[in-house]
């Protein structure tokens, strides 16, 4: 009978224990919430990772239109879009998420959509005073809409002095206009701003076109040497080869070109012109070596 007797009234002493223990730490949490000063640290912390993954996705959207070698760019998109899937559950209403939607729509090929990204973000506080954004508008449209993409680089230098890559734009409008001293003018400002293998081979093209051989000659080059150094820099891998060899050929175009126009060929140029064939041959057969080794 006792052990019978005993056993309830055991469990009831076990649950008013428990309830007991289970009030006192409801009343802990209740006399004791988070301060504002912690729940400020939170949401500092949170800002702050969100703050240095936006600035890691935008450099990372500038960087990969220059990036040569396609296996990089491929690793460079795939964090771009690691850090817009992050953003838009962080900060879901940053403005700055439609420039970066659009640079990833551009870099897949969906320039409309990039387009209409673009410009519902210059409709913002941000967006306004962003010159990127104008700039990056200009080089959708300048293929087809070169008034169309003046506009949008006119309005990126006002935002911006002496940007390389928006008096690159500037260039390549003005020649597509027709106005060939304008885009010569435009391609110096901008290799002397910045000096990159893009910005000297247009300026080569541009000179060449008009003639103007020894300035032509000079800025390809200089590109040329550039992709050189470049290659060393990247350790020559494969696509900083073809970079060479493109800009090889580009060389060797202008030269063969200045013969003709010119019906006589200077001893001078003649043997840089041999040397500049050897060169591309034996570049030529260092990449077809790559090609085999990556089927291997």
């Amino acid at each position: 009978m006792r052990k019978t007797t005993m056993k309830p009234i055991a469990i009831l002493f076990s649950t008013l224990c428990l309830w007991s223990m289970s009030s006192s730490l409801v009343c802990a949490v209740q006399d004791n919430p988070p301060s504002q000063s912690e729940k400020e640290k939170v949401s500092h912390t949170a800002n702050d990772d969100a703050a240095i993954s936006m600035q890691d996705a935008l450099a990372l959207a500038e960087g990969i239109a220059d990036e040569t070698d396609p296996d990089i760019a491929t690793d460079m998109l795939e964090q771009l879009r690691s850090h817009l899937i992050d953003l838009q559950i962080k900060t879901p209403d940053d403005p700055w998420l439609l420039y970066l939607n659009a640079q990833l729509l551009t870099l897949t090929g969906q320039r409309g959509d990039a387009i209409t990204q673009l410009r519902r973000f210059i409709q913002t506080r941000e967006g306004q005073t962003a010159w990127q954004a104008h700039r990056d508008l200009g080089d959708l449209f300048v293929a087809e809409f070169p008034q169309l993409a003046k506009a949008s680089y006119e309005k990126a230098a006002q935002l911006t002095a002496n940007e390389s890559s928006v008096l690159y734009g500037l260039s390549l409008c003005a020649a597509k206009l027709g106005r060939r001293t304008e885009a010569i003018d435009y391609a110096q400002r901008a290799a002397a701003a910045k000096s990159t293998v893009k910005c000297w081979t247009n300026l080569a093209t541009l000179t060449a076109g008009e003639k103007q051989w020894d300035q032509a000659i000079s800025a390809s080059t200089k590109a040329l040497k550039l992709a050189q150094e470049n290659a060393i820099k990247e350790k020559n891998t494969q696509s900083s080869l073809i970079v060479i060899e493109a800009q090889l050929k580009h060389v060797i175009d202008i030269l063969q070109t200045k013969f003709q126009e010119l019906s006589a060929t200077n001893r001078e140029d003649a043997l840089q012109l041999a040397a500049l064939y050897r060169q591309r041959a034996e570049l030529i057969r260092k990449i077809i070596l790559y090609d085999g080794l990556k089927s291997l």
